[in-house]
């Protein structure tokens, strides 16, 4: 339900979904609380998905942390094929205002970019106005807080002064031109 919620908001997931994702592994959370999803470039084309045992959650929930993690996918794919962060940018640490600490530069860089992917498939499905009332209100809220995350860390990214490949650059400027909270609701 949650691919099938991803594909009505962004249809074309769809051939990112066929072609760089080969499977969606989900994992139990051991005491029913938080989030453990992930990838990671080691294992091409997976996502490990966490499933609450103790808490249901609802398909818009789980598809939030599958686009999350397609982004950090996709995003893997280009670094098969560039870099994106030039050498001596690659030692260089970001503060994260998700994780409250100074992280490495490219782990900054795909928050950045998963957060956009969340943005645009948030953003989207609320814009297509088939949501019930509880579900706009959910989506609406984690539409804000993803915006400000989104926010806060392309302005972390800008002010570290780092240095990204042509490729890197171009896909951060795509990711900082996102619409506006206004204009996407």
């Amino acid at each position: 339900e949650a691919i099938e919620l991803i594909l009505l908001s962004l249809p074309w997931c769809e051939k990112i979904i066929k072609k760089i994702i080969k499977n969606i592994i989900p994992i139990s959370i051991m005491n029913g609380t938080g989030k453990a999803g992930f990838s990671s470039i080691e294992a091409k084309g997976l996502i490990f998905l966490s499933v609450n045992k103790v808490k249901d959650q609802s398909k818009h929930e789980i598809a939030i942390d599958l686009i999350h993690e397609i982004g950090h996918t996709v995003l893997f794919t280009y670094q098969f094929a560039d870099e994106l962060i030039q050498k001596k940018s690659r030692t260089q640490f970001v503060y994260s205002s998700i994780k409250e600490e100074n992280r490495p530069v490219i782990m900054a860089y795909h928050a950045f970019y998963a957060l956009t992917y969340m943005k645009l498939f948030i953003g989207r499905t609320l814009s297509l106005g088939y949501l019930s009332e509880e579900q706009a209100v959910y989506m609406k809220s984690e539409f804000y807080k993803t915006s400000e995350m989104h926010f806060e860390t392309g302005i972390n990214l800008l002010k570290s002064n780092i240095n990204l490949t042509f490729l890197g650059q171009k896909l951060f400027v795509e990711c900082l031109n996102l619409k506006t909270t206004k204009e996407i609701l």
